[in-house]
């Protein structure tokens, strides 16, 4: 079964004859939209990818028949397929018992539907998957890889240059237009920079739009998508999501890269990775915490402060003793190896001392 091809293609009833049972299950949608628009396109999107795994059919095609052949076991590898796939515990409890829901009420309708023995589930506490964060060089890696891909290269190495950049989901950069992209003035600085506007699916309040300032560097590389042909359209990056997860699984199966240290590897790492380059470089919790869109600093501080050995303590650092003749003992190409061979965060700081001192 092509799970990702029917996932891509949308539901359209139009002209379609729908079976008794697809018209009970639109119309349980149409229940759920006059109460809430959200609720409505939530298990719409849930509806459509259960059918599609376990059927193989779009909602407009679903028999009575689909629905009698649908097993308990069918329920447990779909539970199975939205953990592989990297779905939250949460998120994967809302589309069972979504499904649990639509299968109770079609119950109403035939009684041959068993909702009691295939939906036989508690809601369950998901181990939560920690996904493991690339480090630089995996990111230079990840970069030189989609830079030599031959079918849309600048897409896909900006794409993955923008979560790393940017720090955010990838369905926020799937979503991103040019419309998005804005000029604002920095009152403090008084000069005018360009701002990324989008909205988080994963914020309470679904309304609220994030603002990121973008460097000109980045906008420029933006924009060179549109001058060389492979953005056409309203958005920025012209590829589905089912493309960029092959050729992120194609990097992973080059360099062996599916876990680290016992956690998965996926694309959610590169804004691991982003976080960690933040964190690393500003050392401020709360500006991490703003970067990565985290609601709650208590996710942030979980992920990025944790238990530390004593010897990676603050206190056993700064109390070591520094000579300052040490520096002015390297020669120039050792000090630059040193810089070179220096974390991203490392050179970032340095860089921005430097302009700081210039600045004086």
């Amino acid at each position: 079964m092509n799970t990702a091809k029917a996932l891509n293609q949308q539901p359209n009833t139009v002209g379609i004859k729908n079976t008794e049972a697809s018209v009970k299950i639109l119309n349980f949608l149409k229940d759920k939209k006059r109460k809430s628009e959200n609720t409505y396109k939530n298990y719409n999107r849930y509806y459509s990818e259960f059918f599609v795994f376990v059927c193989n059919k779009q909602i407009s095609e679903i028999t009575w028949e689909d629905i009698f052949k649908v097993t308990y076991e069918d329920i447990d590898n779909y539970k199975r397929y939205l953990i592989n796939k990297g779905d939250s515990g949460n998120y994967i409890n809302q589309k069972i018992f979504a499904c649990k829901a639509l299968w109770k009420k079609l119950h109403t309708f035939n009684h041959d539907v068993n909702y009691t023995e295939v939906f036989d589930f508690e809601r369950e506490e998901f181990e939560v998957v920690n996904f493991a964060a690339l480090n630089d060089k995996e990111v230079e890696l990840l970069l030189n890889f989609m830079d030599s891909q031959k079918y849309k290269p600048k897409t896909k190495y900006m794409f993955f240059e923008f979560l790393y950049i940017v720090g955010c989901r990838k369905n926020v950069a799937l979503e991103l237009t040019w419309n998005d992209i804005v000029r604002r003035h920095d009152n403090k600085k008084g000069i005018d920079v360009w701002v990324v506007s989008f909205k988080d699916q994963k914020f309470k309040d679904k309304g609220k739009r994030v603002n990121k300032a973008i460097n000109d560097d980045l906008y420029v590389k933006l924009i060179e998508l549109k001058e060389c042909g492979e953005s056409t359209g309203d958005k920025v990056f012209d590829l589905s999501k089912e493309t960029f997860e092959d050729v992120f699984t194609k990097f992973q199966d080059k360099y062996n890269l599916h876990e680290k240290d016992g956690k998965k590897v996926c694309i959610h790492s590169i804004k691991k990775a982003s976080g960690w380059l933040v964190q690393n470089t500003f050392g401020d919790i709360n500006k991490t915490r703003k970067h990565l869109c985290h609601e709650s600093i208590e996710l942030t501080a979980k992920t990025y402060i944790g238990d530390e050995d004593y010897c990676d303590q603050a206190s056993y650092l700064i109390g070591k003793n520094v000579d300052k003749d040490f520096f002015k003992e390297l020669d120039k190409d050792t000090l630059i190896s040193l810089i070179e061979n220096s974390g991203k965060d490392v050179q970032m700081r340095l860089y921005y001392e430097y302009e700081k001192m210039m600045n004086k």
